[in-house]
């Protein structure tokens, strides 16, 4: 399902600007950019950081999403498999 979500996010892209906040990192694998939001709490105060992501740490974060903290090869090969095939 989660395919097939990104397949059409990626239609409306071709007319529309799309910003999607996803876990989901079989949705996340068709952006065009790849941006991580940071929640930070410093002397009692909250504020959230962005960073937008180059090919390799693009990797790595759909890695840690879909094998959690610890980030082995099978995931990065996951990560990267899905980036190769959300491309047209």
């Amino acid at each position: 399902m989660a395919d097939a979500i990104g397949r059409k996010l990626v239609e409306v892209a071709r007319h529309h600007q799309v910003l999607c906040i996803t876990h989901q990192p079989q949705i996340a694998a068709f952006a065009d950019q790849h941006l991580v939001v940071a929640k930070l709490v410093a002397e009692g105060r909250t504020s959230s950081r962005l960073r937008r992501l180059g090919a390799d740490d693009r990797v790595e974060e759909l890695a840690r999403m879909l094998g959690g903290r610890k980030i082995t090869d099978a995931a990065r090969g996951a990560a990267a498999s899905l980036i190769r095939a959300a491309r047209p």
